[in-house]
């Protein structure tokens, strides 16, 4: 039998240890075939795991972008300061494909007093 295959019917094995009701099991190996670790999706801290919940999503919050973004908060901010922003911004929104939002990035450097 291939290592993947057992691997698979061992994660398929672990999923069941879930009370959560989604089933999902992880397996990590090293190259030497050993098994290194094993995991399954359970509740988030502070909820108890000791009976399955009837409507999950109405329990427990999903997860959204605001989870995965990383937010400052600016007070101030120089000419040059908001040009290096603008820059990045920029560069940022290129790489997403977002054409329009670079090119008002660059806008606003543009509009920039130096002066200041």
């Amino acid at each position: 039998m291939k290592w993947d295959v057992r691997f698979l019917r061992l994660a398929r094995e672990v999923s069941t240890w879930s009370k959560d009701g989604t089933g999902v099991g992880a397996v990590v190996a090293d190259p030497k075939h050993r098994v290194v670790g094993l995991g399954y999706n359970g509740f988030p801290s502070g909820i108890e795991d000791n009976e399955r919940l009837k409507d999950r999503m109405v329990e427990i919050e999903p997860l959204g972008v605001d989870d995965f973004q990383k937010r400052s908060s600016v007070i101030g901010l120089s000419a040059a300061g908001s040009e290096s922003l603008a820059r990045t911004a920029s560069v940022l929104a290129r790489g997403e494909g977002l054409e329009a939002h670079a090119r008002a990035a660059e806008a606003r450097i543009k509009g920039l007093d130096h002066n200041e």
